[in-house]
């Protein structure tokens, strides 16, 4: 996501703390990550430490679920504790897939789950 080559030898460290959540705490930390991230490289930029742009892409992340036999997005506590399957997507702005992780809680997930989504 960051081409690591513009922003010469630095090192970033995004560190993420939920304070108050109502489920999804992984994908708005990954969400959150991704805002901080662009916030502290615009500022590198703008104070001219580093001459080029840097980000190459972005990332988000949402948590969908089947709950009562229906696809939910974003789902809050009540649903997640209820969800029969759960998944957290994570993906670039160009469509790719960086994580998908699934769960589910009473039966195997099956292939044909993925339609719902």
């Amino acid at each position: 996501m960051v081409d690591l080559e513009k922003i010469g030898p630095r090192s970033i460290t995004i560190d993420c703390d939920v304070i108050q959540a109502d489920g999804g705490t992984r994908t708005a930390s990954i969400n959150g990550g991704m805002i901080a991230l662009t916030i502290a490289l615009k500022k590198l930029y703008k104070e001219g430490t580093i001459s080029e742009w840097p980000l190459r892409d972005i990332v988000a992340a949402v948590s969908v679920g089947i709950v009562d036999g229906k696809a939910v997005l974003d789902l809050d506590y009540e649903k997640d504790k209820d969800a029969d399957t759960d998944f957290n997507f994570v993906m670039t702005s160009r469509g790719k897939f960086v994580e998908i992780q699934a769960q589910r809680k009473k039966y195997l997930l099956a292939r044909a789950i993925f339609k719902n989504f």
